[in-house]
């Protein structure tokens, strides 16, 4: 509202208030307050304009600021309350759209305040993926899952917050993770979780573990697998090495190798162990022990 245009008279129509208000208009409009003080100085000081007509062009004056501010208050109440209703995130996670751009897109709000008036906006498939993250969480291997965090507020996400997740989910057919699934048979409760679902959590960490070894890293633990068993007196090294998808072949075997490692050895939930495994890997791919062949080694002239 920078250029507030009086009202209360006729612009164009020659009269005593449009030949006083519209230049005390324009300076308003400047902010320029000496200019009006003035103006209104030379109102008051002629002669010829009666008490009545002073009165009027200064009534006219105060009605338009009252007018003004209340303008004001409006605007500001709606920008305000308008910044009330929208999410403090402007967009979502990753950062690939707005946040008020939600056609055709599953989202719940999670609010921060009792009163319910600022609150973060998330995809419910953000959710889904920050949940399957934590509930996944390993460290060497060994399952240590964890409820994640809001990451705008870095807390928690409560138990509230949880179930009304949940229920939107449930009340659009939204498929979930199976991992998902026994967070919510378990009662939201990680400790029961792992209790009831030791196997699967180990499973689902030997493999995340493995999966995610750098190149060098797996190299070192196929170096370790290898030397514990003696494989050296069963199938050649470089053989092994060289096979063109040789981490895509061997990765199944070292997740159950390491599976096999972290689990009771009294427990037997799979009769293919980690050894067989690799016995019938060699086998298809014919691969001998090292002392059988040689490997014909190019020196560059």
């Amino acid at each position: 509202m920078s250029n507030f245009k009086f009202l209360g008279y006729t612009i164009g129509d020659f009269s005593i208030e449009s030949y006083y208000l519209i230049p005390i208009n324009i300076e308003y409009n400047k902010n320029n307050f000496k200019n009006i003080y003035k103006l209104f100085n030379i109102v008051y000081a002629n002669p010829f304009l009666s008490e009545k007509d002073k009165k009027h062009i200064t009534n006219i004056y105060n009605k338009n600021l009252k007018i003004k501010s209340f303008l004001l208050k409006k605007i500001l109440y709606y920008k305000y309350s308008k910044r009330d209703n929208e999410p403090l995130n402007k967009e979502f996670l990753d950062l690939s759209s707005s946040t008020n751009n939600v056609l055709n897109t599953h989202y719940i709000d999670i609010y921060i305040n009792l009163n319910k008036k600022q609150y973060h906006r998330f995809t419910i498939n953000e959710l889904i993926q920050l949940f399957k993250f934590g509930l996944t969480n390993q460290e060497e291997s060994i399952p240590n899952p964890f409820i994640p965090k809001n990451p705008y507020t870095g807390l928690e996400f409560t138990m509230s917050e949880i179930i009304n997740i949940y229920i939107y989910i449930k009340n659009n057919n939204i498929e979930l993770p199976f991992i998902l699934r026994i967070f919510k048979q378990s009662g939201f409760n990680i400790s029961k979780m792992i209790s009831i679902h030791k196997i699967f959590l180990l499973t689902e960490s030997c493999q995340n573990y493995v999966k995610n070894l750098s190149n060098q890293e797996f190299d070192d633990l196929f170096n370790d697998y290898y030397k514990q068993f003696n494989i050296q007196n069963i199938a050649c090294k470089k053989c092994i090495i060289q096979l063109p998808n040789y981490r895509e072949l061997f990765q199944p075997i070292l997740i159950k190798y390491i599976y096999e490692s972290n689990i009771e050895i009294n427990l037997n939930y799979d009769n293919i162990d980690s050894s067989q495994m690799f016995i019938n890997l060699i086998n298809f791919y014919e691969i001998k022990i090292e002392q059988e062949h040689r490997h014909i080694v190019i020196l560059n002239l």
